[in-house]
């Protein structure tokens, strides 16, 4: 890849940060305060699962503009309501590996429209109204 990468994975099992050489941090879990600090400045949100639905962390990411890539199982791929055009799907470990180096090799030309676009995804087709009032109470706590 032309850019430098950072991967910081959250593991719950570990109780102390680890490193891997340069591009890799692995990490316990972390306070909500946290995850949304280094959520806000990631330029990726990697989702875990591989059904139709997402995650509500996906879901944060996506309000707070973070393109999210997702390994979709093919036979879940007909059930899932956003497009390739919203969020990065891959079928294969392959696939969404070659979809994320390309978004981060043209980040310039990608970024802008990805962040547009899951913003808008999540506002017109998600109800976040069970986490919203924990959601901006969080956020509010790091703006002051």
């Amino acid at each position: 890849m032309k850019r430098r990468v950072t991967f910081v994975v959250e593991d719950p099992r570990i109780k102390r940060t680890t490193k891997l050489g340069d591009a890799v941090q692995i990490t316990g879990r972390m306070p909500l305060l946290d995850f949304l600090r280094i959520l806000g400045t990631s330029d990726l949100y990697i989702e875990t699962s591989i059904d139709e639905e997402l995650r509500l962390t996906a879901l944060d990411a996506m309000l707070l503009r973070v393109l999210v890539a997702k390994i979709l199982h093919p036979r879940f791929y007909g059930r899932h309501d956003y497009t390739e055009d919203e969020i990065l799907i891959g079928t294969s470990v392959d696939k969404l590996v070659g979809l994320i180096a390309e978004y981060i090799n043209n980040f310039d030309h990608y970024n802008e429209h990805f962040s547009q676009a899951v913003y808008e995804f999540v506002k017109r087709k998600r109800l976040w109204d069970v986490v919203k009032v924990d959601f901006v109470q969080t956020l509010d706590e790091m703006m002051f």
